[in-house]
């Protein structure tokens, strides 16, 4: 069913009619979206911003063993948290914009 036609209507017990499809629950998958993008998008943030505070330095990982701690506070893992703090931010706006188009669809 495309999303411009009317949902199936099933009698109910009662008499009612009750929508049925992808229609009837369409604000669930809006709700459902709308959590997933701002998840990744907190995360997101959260990953880019972190690795770069003295929290980062002051956990409990930097402090099981002394190699640890090396590897922990290198430049080179906390670029790759960021890293994927950035992937997790552009999938929170892909994923937005692929709400947008389906919320508002574009007429030809």
């Amino acid at each position: 069913m495309a999303l411009g036609e009317r949902p199936v209507r099933v009698e109910a017990e009662r008499g009612a009619s009750v929508p049925r499809g992808p229609e009837g629950r369409r604000w669930l998958r809006i709700v459902i979206a709308l959590l997933w993008v701002l998840s990744c998008s907190v995360l997101g943030s959260a990953l880019l911003v972190l690795p770069w505070l003295g929290l980062w330095e002051r956990n409990y990982f930097a402090s099981l063993a002394p190699g640890w701690s090396a590897v922990w506070l290198s430049p080179y893992l906390r670029g790759a948290v960021t890293g994927v703090g950035v992937v997790n931010v552009g999938i929170s706006f892909c994923e937005l914009l692929r709400l947008w188009k389906w919320w508002f669809p574009e007429e030809s």
